[in-house]
């Protein structure tokens, strides 16, 4: 909520004044996020593989034989 909060605050409550000036992202940045924007958006619409890594490890704790 604290996260959240301070989002809302920066875009909703504080002057465009006391904004610092933006320089744009460099590459090494920009790579990464991209690829954990990919990689969230193939495991959240394929989720046969985390899906099934979770199964098995809730059946290991849980003691359940297959």
């Amino acid at each position: 909520v604290v996260y959240i909060w301070r989002v809302v605050e920066v875009m909703y409550f504080r002057d465009g004044d006391e904004a610092s000036p933006r320089e744009e992202v460099s590459v090494s940045m920009l790579l990464p996020t991209w690829v954990l924007t990919g990689a969230t958006l193939f495991f959240g619409f394929n989720t046969d593989l985390t899906v099934g890594v979770a199964r098995r490890a809730a059946d290991l704790l849980l003691g359940v034989a297959q």
